[in-house]
Parts: structure tokens; sequence; C-alpha cells
């Protein structure tokens, strides 16, 4: 079956003078996602110069931070991705280890990434939230801090039980539970 496609579809990339990018949601398969922005970051400097905003959720949230605020750690920020999978792989029940709490080692990685200017991100970077008594979704554009936006990124990240382990309280963005 043949589809016609509107015509926004057919325009070329390069008669387009902003683009977008969206980021989903997909745990340890985010190294995709780094894979196509390291691409990118080489190839395709005529895609990067016209990104108006980068949308993210969950490991696509955390990469898109890095592609607008440190780019040039794209590379070392995969080195690390690859490090926690193989540090959950060697525990016995993975990130529900017992102890083991996913969210307090994600927050010391993202703190090493995201520089004390986050400028950039202002307006920028959206990061998507999942509000829980409402179940719905949120997108997060403005951050007062560079703390408020690694704990936007963490609550993007925030899976129940998996995350912070058995009982611990959801995280609170903006004073909604998230």
């Amino acid at each position: 079956m043949y589809m016609n496609r509107p015509q926004i579809c057919r325009l070329p990339l390069k008669s387009l003078t902003s683009l977008c990018l969206s980021l989903s949601g997909c745990g340890f398969l985010g190294s995709y996602h780094f894979g196509a922005v390291t691409c990118m970051l080489k190839n395709g400097q005529h895609i990067i110069s016209r990104l108006e905003r980068v949308s993210g959720a969950s490991a696509g949230s955390l990469v898109a931070s890095v592609l607008l605020l440190n780019p040039g750690k794209i590379e070392p920020a995969l080195d690390i991705l690859y490090s926690l999978g193989d540090e959950l792989n060697r525990l016995r029940f993975g990130a529900l280890t017992p102890g083991y709490f996913l969210n307090e080692k994600l927050i010391k990685i993202v703190e090493d990434f995201i520089p004390n200017d986050i400028s950039p991100a202002q307006g920028r970077l959206y990061i998507s939230l999942t509000l829980r008594k409402e179940r719905t979704n949120k997108l997060i554009c403005n951050y007062s801090s560079r703390n408020h936006l690694i704990q936007c990124l963490m609550a993007s990240c925030y899976i129940p039980m998996y995350s912070m382990g058995y009982g611990a309280e959801a995280p609170v963005i903006d004073g909604q539970v998230s």
C-alpha cells in the first residue's frame, strides 16, 4: 500500500532553518543514542548547528543534556555507561540487588558531565517527566540551578524500586511528585 507523505515530510534537511531532536527513554540502550549523537557530531555539523531544541526521557534526557552542555564528553559518557552496565551484570540481581541504588550511581556520573554554567540548556533542553498522581507527562525546559537540572534528569530516569530501592520516595520536582 502506498501512502502519500505530507509535503512537510518531503523537505530536504538542508532547506530547514531549525531542527529539533527527541531522544527516547531506553535504559542501557541509550548507548545507541550516544552512537547517533557521536555520528552527528563528527559528520552532521549541518544538523547540530541548526538544533533549536533537544528533548529526552530517561536515558535520552541524559544524552540530550551532554549533547547540549558538554558535547566533547559524549564518548567518555558512553564509556561510563558501559562500565555501569558491566557493574550491574556482575551483581546477582542486577539493579535489584539489596543495598544497590542505581540512582546514587547516576547522580555521581551526571555531576561529572554537567558544567556549572547551564545557560545553554535554558529553553533548549526539554526533559520529560511523568507526574505520578496525574499520570501525565510534563516537559521541563527552564532550570533554576545546576542542582535543579540534575534533579530533573534523575526524576526522568526514576523507576520505582529499580532506581532507589524498595520503599523509596519518588522524586519531587517543582512541588510535584514525579
